[in-house]
């Protein structure tokens, strides 16, 4: 169910019927308790459930910057989803996710590892502060397409092994190599492979540009 303030996703497998629930930032409704609390009356508490975080501040890769986390409207500062994971623990989840999208359409073999690293180590925080033992950390997505043809394309089996040195460097240690890693590559796997069939139907002569109109629109691409 979409909807800008509020995401639950919900998915059943055979004999086991589970929800994931992402959380959204305190600043979309009240504070991250009123968002628990909504859920608890709402849906119920389900066995896992996955907090987004948002670090605030800019993203950026040595002198460039790559989005602006502080201007998205989701995501739990660390304060907030301390709090989060210490009530949802005393409520009963029994499997903890983490999920975070710090920049988008990427263009770099840097951004996954470098991520991978911020909610590693963030992952041992939050064991040492709540208790809580994550059992599976999302990386969303956020690894681009080339658009542009002086661009190199991203290469994702380099990406792949510095999240895996990452992993092996800060969770295996801490005794957290069971953690799941989760994606979200749909840009990457999808844009390169697709095509996007419309028709011609109007152009408008204006005095600085040219508009052309297609047969495509949002509605019908959703």
């Amino acid at each position: 169910m979409p909807n800008p303030l509020w995401q639950v996703n919900l998915s059943t497998v055979p004999d086991q019927a589970s929800v994931q629930c992402r959380v959204p930032s305190p600043s979309s409704l009240d504070d991250n308790s009123g968002h628990i609390e909504f859920l608890k009356n709402v849906a119920g508490i389900p066995e896992t459930v996955c907090l987004r975080y948002n670090p605030g501040g800019v993203f950026s890769l040595g002198t460039d910057i790559m989005d602006h986390p502080e201007e998205s409207k989701f995501g739990m500062t660390k304060e907030q989803l301390m709090k989060g994971y210490k009530e949802l623990k005393e409520l009963g989840v029994k499997q903890f996710g983490i999920h975070a999208f710090l920049a988008s359409n990427t263009v770099t073999n840097d951004y996954y590892p470098i991520l991978a690293r911020q909610l590693f180590e963030l992952a041992l925080e939050i064991r040492k502060e709540t208790g809580v033992t994550l059992d599976f950390i999302n990386l969303s997505g956020g690894i681009g397409v080339n658009y542009r043809p002086e661009q190199e394309p991203n290469d994702i089996a380099v990406i792949g092994e510095g999240v895996r040195k990452v992993y092996e460097e800060i969770l295996t240690p801490a005794g957290m190599g069971h953690v799941k890693i989760f994606t979200e590559l749909g840009r990457f796997m999808l844009a390169p492979h697709g095509h996007l069939i419309t028709k011609f139907l109007h152009r408008k002569d204006t005095a600085t540009t040219d508009i052309y109109t297609v047969s495509l629109d949002d509605a019908l691409l959703i």
